[in-house]
């Protein structure tokens, strides 16, 4: 009773059948996104060149809206449409299609990256080259709600999540960039990805469309049926294999990394001995060490080595260099920090001096240029009458190799009065006198 129960719940909770369209028109709907001609090879061409440009400017937004736009699902799901209802003709339609697209894909963004001045591999490029497990699962579940949503009356919000997630068109970008720099590293890593999401979103849409029971077009024999079952379970595991082995080196290296920190955090580091520098090589099991304290002696050390056992850290290279006595790493490289440190303070300490020579310089121009402008009005007015606009100004000289030869104090007046006659050459020598100027220019107007 109570496991018929649980059936019953069960099947109407994750009952597939309600608001499912109708079978000729997802069939139909899957159909018009497998050819590539008109639009939606234009569509893919821009595709192309907007993922190729946010994967070369490291822009996540860009590579995002590459992949809502790509319509390089269409052929994937026509291929695991086409052998779960065994129409042949649409499986080989579906494949010439997906091997023309990812051919334009790979030549447009070949071409794109040959011609882009930007040849460094940014992290958004970098993340498409080395496909563990994990994209895998994401190819897997991706595949499974896109198809899903995809046969549903109403299609909802799901579908362009998939798009994102399944990612088919950075991959083959990055593969181009692969194969435009010569890095055949960044081309096969890259493009295995892009297999893993194609196979993956294409086995999901033919284990729905099973699960679905749609009729099948052709009438094919038990033994073939099976052929093509064991085809599929020769591909999974094919296409999984390398992904499970890349998966435990990532995992090993996230351990080793989260390890080496703990052990560096509870052994090392303590109130007279600092950590300035920190090297975690997970791929080479190493760990490298620049520290500053008195008491790292030879027992220290030894007892600090003892302490890897206690974190996994068995069989890793620990290199611990003193800034302070050259432990370790012996007195070469002791006297490299020495001497980096050296010549660091060196550039600091001549930055240092240039800018206070040139404070230097600025403080005796404004000196020498300083005037009492106040002081010389009055005595302007008692010697040679009162004006109605008095100004002065002390200027430097340069010679025609912009040297400073000398000051230029400039005067300029304007008599109170029209019938007034200044004279100027007594101005002038008096100017020269009361602000020690060997040149002098009088003014008056």
């Amino acid at each position: 009773m109570l496991f018929d129960e649980i059936k019953k719940i069960t099947k109407y909770r994750f009952n597939l059948n309600e608001d499912k369209a109708d079978e000729n028109e997802i069939v139909e709907s899957i159909k018009r996104g497998v050819e590539f001609k008109g639009v939606n090879l234009w569509t893919l061409i821009f595709a192309i060149f907007i993922a190729s440009i946010g994967l070369n400017t490291n822009s996540t937004a860009v590579i995002i809206g590459a992949m809502l736009i790509s319509p390089l699902m269409g052929p994937i799901m026509g291929i695991g449409l086409g052998a779960a209802i065994l129409d042949l003709e649409l499986i080989k339609k579906a494949l010439k299609n997906l091997l023309f697209a990812t051919v334009i894909a790979l030549l447009a963004s070949s071409i794109y990256f040959f011609l882009s001045p930007l040849h460094e591999a940014k992290s958004e490029l970098l993340a498409r080259t080395n496909p563990t497990i994990w994209d895998v699962l994401i190819a897997l579940f991706g595949g499974l709600t896109g198809i899903i949503e995809g046969s549903r009356k109403n299609i909802g919000n799901a579908i362009p999540g998939v798009a994102i997630a399944t990612a088919l068109m950075p991959p083959l970008c990055t593969a181009g960039f692969g194969l435009a720099i010569g890095n055949f590293t960044f081309l096969i890593g890259a493009f295995y990805l892009y297999l893993i999401n194609c196979f993956f979103i294409c086995l999901s849409t033919y284990w729905i469309i099973k699960l679905l029971r749609f009729k099948k077009v052709e009438s094919v024999n038990q033994p073939v049926q099976n052929i093509i079952k064991r085809l599929i379970i020769i591909f999974s595991v094919a296409i999984i294999a390398p992904t499970l082995y890349f998966g435990y080196v990532l995992v090993k290296q996230e351990l080793f990394t989260k390890n080496a920190n703990e052990y560096i955090t509870n052994e090392i580091i303590s109130d007279s001995l600092f950590v300035i520098n920190k090297k975690i090589k997970a791929s080479d099991n190493s760990i490298e060490l620049v520290v500053l304290g008195d008491d790292l002696n030879e027992k220290k050390l030894a007892h600090i080595k003892r302490k890897k056992n206690n974190y996994g850290l068995e069989e890793s290279n620990l290199i611990i260099t003193n800034a302070k006595t050259g432990i370790e790493t012996g007195e070469e490289n002791y006297s490299k920090i020495i001497d980096e440190l050296f010549l660091t303070n060196k550039s600091n300490l001549s930055k240092k001096d240039s800018l206070i020579n040139i404070l230097k310089k600025e403080q005796f121009i404004s000196q020498k240029l300083k005037i009492d402008e106040k002081s010389l009005l009055k005595e302007f007015n008692i010697l040679f009458g009162k004006t109605n606009l008095f100004s002065v100004n002390k200027t430097i000289i340069f010679d025609d190799t912009y040297k400073a030869k000398d000051t230029l104090v400039i005067l300029y007046v304007n008599p109170k009065e029209k019938t007034m006659d200044f004279p100027k050459d007594k101005i002038k020598e008096w100017l020269k006198a009361r602000t020690k100027s060997k040149e002098a220019k009088v003014i008056i107007e």
